[in-house]
């Protein structure tokens, strides 16, 4: 199974020159705890994601920077989310810590058949990674099939 854990070979670019490989939303908490820490975690994450060329990810934890250039309502950042979150391939769901936020974009997830898949705590423990691969190819071959 350690092969499988290896970037994939390159993609040749799809319609466009673009790149395809499922688009991830990345959830996980904000608010709980320290915010910057936990953008931080997320942004690991998707940088994984990016390095190993399993996926585009799409990190929502990333509007911290633009609340405290411009502030909004904590209303827009939740439909923003959803609005975002409604053109992803599936949601990967991370550990740190309890967010009800996230756990909301899961839901919505299970409500309108967008695939999920949680990480554990141990994420990049091969076995961790070599679900996340798996959960990955899964998403992949429906988006081929449509």
């Amino acid at each position: 199974m350690t092969g499988h854990l290896v970037a994939p070979e390159p993609r040749q670019p799809a319609r466009g020159g673009i790149v395809t490989r499922p688009v991830v939303y990345v959830a996980g908490p904000y608010s709980q705890g320290d915010p910057a820490e936990n953008v931080a975690a997320a942004v690991h994450f998707a940088s994984m994601l990016m390095d190993r060329g399993w996926a585009w990810p799409l990190v929502p934890h990333l509007t911290h920077l633009w609340h405290l250039i411009a502030p909004r309502p904590y209303q827009d950042w939740i439909d923003l989310d959803l609005a975002l979150l409604a053109r992803c391939d599936g949601l990967v769901r991370l550990p740190v810590g309890a967010s009800a936020g996230a756990d909301a974009e899961v839901a919505w997830c299970d409500e309108h058949g967008v695939p999920v898949h949680c990480v554990p705590l141990a994420w990049g423990s091969t076995t961790a990674l070599a679900r996340l691969r798996s959960w990955l190819d899964e998403v992949e071959e429906v988006i081929h099939a449509r």
